[in-house]
């Protein structure tokens, strides 16, 4: 029994190390082909990240972008004056929601346009631009909205609607929730960003290594 017991686990380990082994080569092909097609480390960047986009995991976040976003201004609309204690979380939720939804149209629209056309560019088109500001605008919102829910975080009563420090508990949790959520993706987002920066490096070392030694051979041919 134990020796059968071993053969399903064995089987999935194989599964897993496959699909990481799919994921690392994925990853190394994208990074290597921007490389070798743009010629500095901004435009690098915006190819891989137009590449990420483009693929399964571009889709999820956004849908899950659209999701958030419809969430924020029901849950923000519905619960206006229900937070004695921080009374601007309705207000934050709105126009959270609105800069979201506008910031993920923008996206969905920039796709659109590129799947259209089949350019792999990564020359600033209009829809790129409106999407990066609003998406610093989400940012930096987002940067004021955690401010005013952690404020409240030891104080805040969700039991007792008589209390002063009262607040919704949906519209309260929620609020927490989705400032943590957006905080988190903005550090790997930034750790993303840093890590293909220094491969972007990795790859120029590389790169002036080897003409510096084809040079150095030609020189003795």
């Amino acid at each position: 029994m134990a020796s059968e017991d071993l053969i399903p686990k064995t089987s999935k380990d194989d599964t897993k190390s496959s699909k990481s082994r799919k994921c690392c080569v994925w990853i190394c092909q994208i990074t290597s082909e921007a490389f070798l097609e743009e010629e500095d480390l901004l435009h690098y960047i915006g190819r891989i990240e137009s590449t990420v986009s483009k693929s399964a995991i571009g889709a999820v976040l956004l849908i899950l972008s659209y999701a958030l976003s419809i969430m924020s201004l029901a849950i923000g609309f519905v619960r206006i004056g229900t937070c004695q204690c921080q009374p601007v979380l309705p207000i934050f939720l709105i126009v959270h929601g609105s800069a979201m939804c506008v910031r993920t149209l923008f996206e969905t629209g920039k796709l659109c346009t590129q799947s259209k056309r089949d350019d792999s560019s990564t020359e600033c088109s209009p829809l790129q631009t409106l999407s990066k500001i609003s998406g610093v605008l989400v940012a930096f919102w987002t940067i004021t909205g955690s401010v005013w829910v952690f404020s409240i975080v030891r104080e805040v009563n969700v039991i007792e609607t008589n209390n002063m420090n009262y607040c919704d508990p949906m519209l309260y949790w929620y609020s927490l929730v989705l400032v943590s959520v957006i905080l988190t993706g903005l550090i790997l987002k930034a750790i993303f960003l840093l890590v293909i920066s220094l491969v972007y490096c990795r790859y120029e070392d590389r790169s002036w290594y080897s003409e510096l030694m084809a040079d150095n051979l030609g020189a003795f041919v």
